[in-house]
């Protein structure tokens, strides 16, 4: 080598000679945003009505609300719904009393004081929402505008009050408030750490611009036609006189009728401690029973006042992937299937004879455990409270 010669510098890798080395913070700084961008687009995807009729959905949305000192909407809307139950299971209960006097079992004085007790706990429940959150200098008082329901309200619960303490009380402050919701607290929440983790938990509060902007009442209609639609095919496959599917709703400990092959659309609600359905809640399995009339907790009085004679019953729980009793299919009255036909379904033209159901009709109804309950999830619960 010369005396003109240089020091050669280390190689460098053709890679890297053509490009701007990229500082490995910036690499990281970039990376995270990428990820936080994707992440905010996950959580602008849950939908308000899927969330406020979601038990984890709401508590998570109530547990952000209180993070900022501002749950007071949230918990006024929790009582009223409570309020709406305790309503709701009053009503169910007179109708008890009432069936029992068509059946001979108990007298109008029964059902009088079944009717008390009811207006006793609606009273009760209907004055702790009017002192916590109506009246001027109410504990967690509303901000909400001098409507006439607020005098309504006072006068119903006052001695010689000219308004009953009803069901409907409420209504408009509930929508005033569940706007309020809506438009205050969840649009906040969505930016959340909490939503987050939320939308990765349950997928099911996720949608699309487009099903966002649907109508719930739709949704509603359409998830009754898909039940009677898989009610229809069981029918076909197992051969029963009637079917109902009811819907648990474990806050208020209570069952609602979602679609029924008798009555239709049309809505019961009882207690989860009641009937061989209510019995299966509390099992959290199936419940075969050969003899309705055998089984204790099965009562009688729908039959006797409505002529109709109940047999066989089959109860098939359906639960959410946590293990959790989501709601019961209830099969009545398996009839016999025509040995003309080959055993290919009932015999129309023959007397009605009815058989026990078997294990095997259970697992058929289990074989559509993923489609049923999907379609219960897309039922809002709490509305159901609200609308009955």
């Amino acid at each position: 080598m010369g005396c003109g010669s240089s020091v050669q510098s280390p190689s460098v890798p053709a890679a890297a000679a053509g490009s701007p080395r990229v500082d490995p913070l910036t690499k990281s700084r970039r990376t995270s945003l990428e990820n936080h961008g994707s992440s905010i687009r996950e959580m602008r995807k849950i939908e308000f009505g899927r969330l406020m009729d979601d038990e984890e959905g709401f508590k998570a949305l109530l547990d952000f609300a209180k993070s900022e000192f501002s749950e007071e909407n949230m918990l006024f809307w929790m009582d009223v719904m409570r309020f709406k139950r305790t309503a709701a299971s009053s009503k169910a209960a007179t109708w008890d009393a009432e069936m029992a006097v068509k059946a001979g079992e108990a007298t109008e004085a029964d059902v009088e004081s079944r009717r008390a007790e009811g207006l006793l706990s609606m009273t009760a429940a209907a004055s702790k929402i009017i002192d916590t959150y109506l009246r001027d200098g109410a504990e967690m008082q509303l901000s909400l505008p001098d409507h006439p329901f607020r005098k309504r309200a006072s006068e119903a619960l006052a001695p010689a009050g000219t308004v009953a303490v009803e069901k409907v009380m409420f209504d408009k402050a509930t929508k005033m408030t569940y706007k309020n919701i809506e438009q205050d607290t969840f649009k906040r929440f969505k930016l959340s750490d909490a939503a987050q983790q939320l939308a990765l938990r349950r997928s099911y509060l996720c949608t699309d611009a487009a099903s966002a902007e649907g109508d719930e009442h739709d949704n509603h209609r359409q998830s009754q036609k898909e039940l009677r639609a898989i009610l229809d095919a069981l029918q076909l496959e197992i051969g029963f006189e009637r079917a109902t599917v009811w819907l648990y709703e474990p806050t208020g400990r209570c069952l609602w009728s979602i679609q029924s092959t008798e009555l239709g659309n049309s809505m019961i609600c009882m207690r989860a401690d009641r009937g061989l359905v209510g019995k299966a809640v509390s099992m959290g399995g199936d419940l075969l029973c050969a003899d309705a009339y055998q089984d204790a907790a099965f009562s009688d009085r729908v039959d006797k006042a409505t002529g109709y004679r109940t047999r066989s019953v089959m109860c098939v729980t359906l639960k959410h992937t946590e293990g959790q009793v989501r709601g019961v299919v209830q099969l009545i009255n398996k009839r016999a299937l025509d040995p003309t036909e080959g055993g290919e379904g009932p015999d129309p033209a023959a007397a009605p004879q009815c058989v026990e159901f078997v294990e095997a009709d259970c697992q058929a109804v289990h074989a559509r455990d993923k489609q049923i309950t999907e379609t219960l999830n897309a039922v809002p619960t709490f509305r159901y409270c609200e609308f009955m």
